[in-house]
């Protein structure tokens, strides 16, 4: 059995249960997931099936901010990640780590619109990971 084939077949066998779920009211489904539901998928051509997996919101990556403001400058970069990504992937990908090399994430606290988070926490679409500085006090 091809690839083709095989995730057909999981995505025929799944929309046959929101299908099923839907006309029972158990969920609760947005007007894409609808539209998915009525295409016949089962007469699609592998081409088209698989321009329809490309355009799908499950295919689609995450857009995030990575800021980190100095005295000096601020750096607000924006990055594309896999979804599943997490903050720590954010900030590597994003390029900052290379720009600013006094950021050690060892030390630096980072979080998502001012809530500190661990690195390991996944990231939605549309964050903004905030890198922050160690807080300093001349005496």
């Amino acid at each position: 059995m091809k690839i083709y084939d095989f995730l057909k077949n999981i995505l025929l066998t799944v929309l046959r249960y929101l299908k099923l779920v839907k006309g029972k009211g158990i969920a609760t489904l947005d007007k894409n997931m609808s539209e998915m539901i009525a295409t016949d998928y089962e007469n699609l051509s592998e081409e088209e099936f698989q321009s329809l997996m490309a355009h799908s919101p499950a295919s689609n990556s995450l857009t995030v901010e990575v800021v980190y403001v100095t005295n000096t400058q601020q750096n607000i970069l924006e990055v594309q990640l896999p979804h599943g990504a997490n903050i720590e992937d954010g900030i590597i990908l994003s390029g900052l780590l290379e720009q600013c090399e006094d950021i050690d994430l060892k030390e630096n606290k980072v979080g998502i619109y001012g809530v500190i988070k661990a690195l390991t926490e996944f990231v939605s679409d549309g964050d903004r990971i905030e890198v922050y500085r160690p807080v300093t006090a001349k005496i």
